[in-house]
C-alpha cells in the first residue's frame, strides 16, 4: 500500500518526516508527504481512499470552504473511490448552555501530563464559547507548568476554532459534491450512531 500524507502545517510535515525516517526502508519508500490545503491541493494521479482524520474537516469555517474541499477531494478520487472522515454529532444541550460547562467559564479539563525533559507537571484548563447562529465553537486552552514544589513556572495559551456540522446538513453537502453515503457509524468498531457521539462517514465518489 502506498500512502500520501497532506497537511497545511509545515511543522506537522517536518514531524511526520521525522517519524517516517525511523521506519524500515521498504515502508519509507511507500510514503510521500506534501504540504497543502484540503481545499486546493493538487496531486498527481487519483486515489482509492482519502481519509480526513481527527475532525479536521471542522476547521473549514465557511460553507464555501467545505464545498471547495469536498469537490477537490472528489477530483482526486478514482471512480468509486472512498472518502472517510469523522467529526462529532453536535450536542444541542451543550451548545445551548443547558448542560456541561457554561459558555465562557474556565475549567480544569482533567488532562495532565509530565514533561519528560523537565519532569514538571502540565495541567490543562479550557474555556469554550458557542456561537449558535454561526455554528462555531471557540476554545481557549491554558497549560500551566508546575515544578516539583507545585509552583507555576510557565504558562502557555492556545486557541482553537471549529464550525460544527449536523448529520443531515453533511449528507446534503456530500450529495452536492458528487458523493453517495455508503456507511455511517457511531464508533470505530462500526457501532450505531448515538446522539452527541461520533459520526464516522464512508462516502463513495460518483463520476458521470
Amino acid at each position: 500500500m502506498e500512502v500520501t500524507g497532506l497537511d497545511a502545517s509545515p511543522p506537522m510535515i517536518v514531524r511526520a518526516r521525522q517519524k517516517a525516517a525511523a521506519l524500515p526502508e521498504e515502508v519509507r519508500g511507500r510514503i510521500a508527504l506534501d504540504e497543502g490545503d484540503m481545499r486546493s491541493f493538487a496531486l498527481p494521479g487519483r486515489f482509492a481512499l482519502i481519509y480526513v482524520p481527527f475532525r479536521a474537516f471542522l476547521h473549514l469555517m465557511t460553507s464555501r470552504d467545505q464545498v471547495d474541499a469536498l469537490e477537490n477531494i472528489h477530483r482526486h478520487l478514482l471512480p468509486g473511490g472512498r472518502l472517510a472522515l469523522n467529526f462529532f454529532d453536535p450536542d444541542l444541550g451543550l451548545i445551548a448552555g443547558g448542560a456541561g460547562a457554561p459558555s465562557g467559564v474556565l475549567q480544569r479539563t482533567g488532562d495532565e501530563f509530565v514533561d519528560p525533559r523537565s519532569g514538571n507537571l502540565l495541567i490543562e484548563w479550557a474555556t469554550v464559547h458557542y456561537h449558535q447562529v454561526r455554528q462555531e465553537i471557540e476554545q481557549y486552552f491554558i497549560y500551566e507548568e508546575l515544578d516539583r514544589r507545585g509552583r507555576v513556572v510557565n504558562r502557555f495559551y492556545r486557541a482553537l476554532r471549529m464550525r460544527y456540522i449536523f448529520r443531515y446538513e453533511f449528507e446534503h453537502l456530500l450529495a452536492r459534491c458528487g458523493f453517495t453515503v455508503e456507511a455511517l457509524y457511531g464508533s470505530w468498531d462500526r457501532g450505531p450512531v448515538v446522539q452527541g457521539g461520533e459520526l464516522i462517514w464512508i462516502a463513495r465518489a460518483e463520476h458521470v
